[in-house]
């Protein structure tokens, strides 16, 4: 069977993606690390990683998006500072985190893992961390490597969160190429294609 690799994200505002451009900028004047950035231009809130999906399990993951769709309702979701994970004395992911009212994001994404389990895609161990990620770190420049600060403040800016969406990610030599495959809005009945 045919397979591509996929996740249920939520898609980012022109707003949104500029502030990922300018901790961007910031963190690249703030430290040594080499780092492969993000492109900003397609960054996402992923919600659940699926990986290799059979197609024909597409359907049934629309069906689990609608079902979750149903039982959330509009928010909004705001930037944040940055910070690093596993923590900013070892940076291995640069992010931009979020903030707000982040309950109804917390529950969206966790009914999305209760829905999707069952069809083969087993719940993540972590607990889910709501945030941007603008980099991740490839190794340091040599033992003394300038670490970013633990976190430094950008103009927070808001959007309001309508839907999900299945992508589709297409790895190539010069990184991910994500691919738009359903959408699901909020109080849908079922999922659209796209």
């Amino acid at each position: 069977m045919p397979t591509i690799r996929a996740f249920i994200a939520i898609e980012l505002s022109l707003a949104v993606r500029g502030r990922l451009a300018e901790a961007q900028r910031l963190l690249r004047r703030e430290t040594s690390l080499s780092v492969r950035w993000v492109n900003t231009q397609s960054a996402h809130l992923t919600l659940k990683f699926l990986g290799e999906v059979d197609e024909a399990k597409i359907e049934a993951i629309g069906q689990a998006m609608t079902q979750a769709a149903r039982q959330s309702h509009t928010f909004d979701i705001g930037t944040g500072e940055t910070g690093a994970f596993p923590s900013s004395r070892r940076p291995r992911v640069l992010w931009l985190g979020l903030r707000g009212d982040l309950t109804p994001l917390l529950e969206l994404q966790r009914t999305l893992e209760t829905l999707i389990a069952p069809l083969g895609f087993p719940t993540e161990e972590r607990p889910f961390s709501p945030h941007l990620t603008l980099g991740r770190v490839r190794e340091e420049r040599g033992a003394h490597a300038a670490v970013p600060p633990a976190s430094l403040a950008i103009e927070p800016v808001t959007q309001p969160v309508e839907a999900i969406v299945l992508m589709q990610s297409i790895l190539g030599p010069d990184g991910a190429q994500y691919r738009r495959l359903l959408e699901t809005g909020f109080g849908d009945t079922q999922h659209a294609s796209v």
